[in-house]
């Protein structure tokens, strides 16, 4: 059993721990019915997904939701890995007299 220090970090790591169950459950898949048919659910569900971001109905939302957050998580872990960030913060002019 893996334990994360922090409840933050699960988020950031969510895609690549979705990668390692999509190929621990295709491993799997080869060898038991229960496999193929935890496969057949994972690939479903991400099917779904799919079928939610090109298609906006209503019972799809949260799949293509969950697919969204996993892009953008492995978006910004490009955006680190390539130096492509910014972390300043920009002066505004100030209010007071």
């Amino acid at each position: 059993m893996l334990i994360l220090p922090s409840h933050k970090l699960l988020p950031m790591l969510s895609p690549f721990f979705l990668l390692g169950t999509l190929i621990a459950v295709t491993m799997l898949a080869f060898s038991s019915i229960l496999g193929q048919l935890l496969l057949a659910l994972l690939l479903g569900g991400l099917s779904l997904g799919l079928l939610g971001l090109l298609v906006p109905l209503k019972p799809l939302t949260p799949f293509s939701y969950f697919l969204e957050l996993q892009l953008i998580v492995l978006l910004g872990w490009r955006d680190y890995l390539l130096s492509n960030y910014r972390v300043t913060w920009d002066l505004i002019a100030s209010t007071r007299q």
